[in-house]
């Protein structure tokens, strides 16, 4: 087992980073990839190519994690109602002026008008204040993304709140 740990070492662990992008991840998604190939060891049939096989079930376990991941993600997305997200205090506040409430609603209905993948990223930074780096991990994408849709979604949100407010 350790010669076989050493000899492909290398090979899972440019298969994970292929996936998640970052060292200290793949080595704990590479580490967790010899745990299972340990584990599936009996189900290698010695006629096929070890390297094949191996090739094979470590960008399974991969795939495996980047949906659990990305499912992870959406469920966390999916709790973003732009209902139900308070801007400031003025939703609850019993004092708060007509026109502060109306102006808290045309925000949330500006940003439902947004596409999906700049509203989560929107939410993410501006009401649920994670940083770059969070929202990259829990979206499964790399920060310049991230930094990118968060300009698009305010560039978005700002055109809508233009057009809401014309209205």
């Amino acid at each position: 087992w350790d010669v076989l740990v050493r000899t492909y070492w290398r090979r899972v662990f440019n298969i994970a980073y292929k996936f998640v992008a970052r060292f200290d991840e793949a080595e704990d998604l590479t580490q967790e990839i010899f745990v299972k190939l340990f584990r599936a060891l009996s189900t290698y049939d010695r006629r096929a190519s070890f390297e094949t096989w191996l090739t094979r079930v470590s960008r399974n376990l991969c795939i495996d994690r980047y949906r659990r991941r990305r499912r992870e993600a959406e469920r966390f997305t999916d709790e973003v109602d732009p209902d139900t997200i308070q801007i400031g205090e003025l939703v609850s506040r019993p004092d708060a002026t007509l026109e502060q409430r109306d102006q808290v609603a045309m925000v949330r209905r500006a940003l439902a008008n947004l596409p999906r993948t700049y509203r989560e990223a929107v939410a993410l930074r501006d009401v649920h204040d994670l940083s770059y780096e969070e929202i990259a991990r829990r979206l499964q994408l790399l920060e310049g993304t991230v930094k990118s849709r968060i300009r698009r979604g305010r560039k978005g949100l700002a055109r809508q709140l233009r057009v809401l407010r014309e209205k």
